[in-house]
């Protein structure tokens, strides 16, 4: 299967699961095209560490909680954010793995 996406990174998984005909998946989504083009605009090099005119807070968009769900019917793909508060280290109750869960816990 193949789903249309923008481009994005999966920082971490929390969970995901299947819904009837749905995939539903829970992550940390992160934008690093961004940050990637703050770096260069500010003289990054790859390799080289050297000082530069950057300001993280700035440029670098927070880690975000996620709810993706897949339609396998019709490939159609909805995203939902779910905490827009910088983010990290996703974790649900471990007898939910796979399952529906209610609370993800960062």
């Amino acid at each position: 299967i193949v789903v249309p996406a923008d481009p994005h990174v999966c920082w971490e998984m929390a969970n995901a699961y299947d819904d009837g005909n749905k995939v539903v998946i829970d992550y940390i989504r992160s934008d690093p095209l961004r940050t990637s083009k703050a770096l260069a605009e500010a003289g990054a090099r790859p390799g080289l560490s050297q000082e530069l005119n950057f300001s993280y807070e700035e440029h670098v968009l927070p880690k975000k909680l996620v709810r993706c769900t897949i339609s396998l019917e019709d490939n159609e793909v909805t995203e939902d954010i779910i905490s827009d508060k910088h983010c990290d280290f996703a974790i649900i109750e471990s007898n939910k793995s796979s399952l529906p869960h209610k609370h993800v816990f960062l």
